[in-house]
C-alpha cells in the first residue's frame, strides 16, 4: 500500500495524475470533477474516460 503511494507520487510529478472514483461530482453546470488521489489536485472531465488537471481557482 505505502509502496502504491509512492509510486504513484512520482507519476504525479511527471504529469500523470490518477482521478479518484470515490469523489467524483456533478457541478451546477453539468460538468464533472474529482481529484487526483496521490496529490488531491482537483481534475476536470473534458470527455468519456478523458480527465485533466483542472486549474486551481
Amino acid at each position: 500500500m505505502v509502496f502504491q503511494w509512492i509510486t504513484g507520487r512520482f507519476r504525479c510529478l511527471a504529469g500523470k495524475h490518477e482521478r479518484s472514483y470515490r469523489h467524483v461530482r456533478k457541478d451546477e453546470e453539468g460538468n464533472y470533477t474529482s481529484i487526483c488521489v496521490y496529490c488531491r489536485a482537483p481534475m476536470q472531465r473534458r470527455a468519456k474516460r478523458d480527465w485533466v488537471v483542472a486549474p486551481r481557482r
